[in-house]
């Protein structure tokens, strides 16, 4: 950060600090040419402020451009205004000499900064956002380095074959909004202030070098989850008819199961497929 006559920006320093005195002679002669040169001050922020939007914004614009975007235009205020208010927040909480902000620390702090803003604003629309915030979330959440799964002794029965097990980087996650809906408006330069309650689950998981997000059902998701590894297909499938399958008979809800699993395999969530337990034809 520039707090003296310097050439340039976080630049050289000559004379204590200063520039040589035939230097400034010669750029005060011409100031047109020598414009760069100036340290003007900003009338709106502080060199402190400005150096700390310089040095972490770009944090924001890549992880969370439109939980940002969102609340600026509820709290009717200026973005950069709204990300110093962040930074004091951070330094304050996290006892910092000078603000620093990592992707860690803004999936710490972001969802309360939001909740809190909104909150003290006391406005009544605009709670979207933060399904917004949480959606963002789930690209930090999923692109975490994977931790390769190594047993600690041999597999001589291949039951990591045998039983349904997902994606270790899988991550579901609930809404209250349609969130799907709300990503296509932003994507359309639609902002709206309210939506109608419609809850909806997104899971997300690493695919071929990105992450991929898709909208899944409860029934979908609860399958998702029970695919740990440690149960049969058959234990799986018990475990779902008490929920979702009362009312059908057991060979037909097998085959639902059957049907939902081969749809996650293909996806990409589930990543063994079962050898036993459920027949080939099932899940084609």
């Amino acid at each position: 950060m520039r707090v003296a006559d310097t050439y340039f920006s976080l630049g050289l320093e000559f004379d204590n600090g200063h520039r040589l005195p035939e230097d400034s002679r010669l750029i005060e002669s011409e100031p047109l040419l020598f414009s760069s040169f100036y340290n003007l001050p900003c009338a709106g922020m502080s060199l402190a402020e400005l150096n700390g939007i310089a040095a972490h914004f770009p944090l924001i614009v890549n992880l969370y451009p439109k939980s940002f975007l969102l609340l600026s235009l509820a709290l009717e205020e200026s973005v950069s205004r709204l990300f110093t208010e962040l930074l004091s927040l951070v330094q304050a909480q996290e006892g910092l000499a000078v603000p620093n902000l990592t992707p860690a620390v803004c999936r710490k702090h972001l969802p309360f900064f939001v909740e809190k803003s909104l909150r003290e604003t006391n406005i009544s629309s605009w709670a979207h956002v933060l399904d917004i915030v949480n959606y963002e979330n789930l690209f930090l959440d999923v692109a975490r380095p994977l931790i390769g799964r190594s047993p600690a002794t041999a597999d001589l029965c291949r039951l990591h074959e045998q039983l349904p097990l997902r994606h270790e980087s899988t991550v579901a996650t609930n809404f209250e909004w349609n969130i799907a809906d709300i990503i296509s408006d932003l994507k359309n330069g639609i902002y709206q202030e309210n939506y109608e309650k419609e809850a909806s689950i997104i899971v997300a998981f690493q695919k071929e070098g990105g992450i991929e997000l898709t909208e899944i059902n409860e029934f979908g998701c609860d399958l998702l989850q029970l695919s740990n590894g440690s149960m049969a297909f058959e234990e799986i499938v018990g475990i779902l008819h008490k929920k979702y399958g009362q009312d059908m008979d057991s060979k037909d809800f097998q085959t639902e199961c059957a049907t939902a699993l081969a749809q996650l395999i293909e996806l990409g969530t589930i990543v063994s497929r079962p050898e036993f337990g459920i027949k080939a034809d099932m899940l084609l």
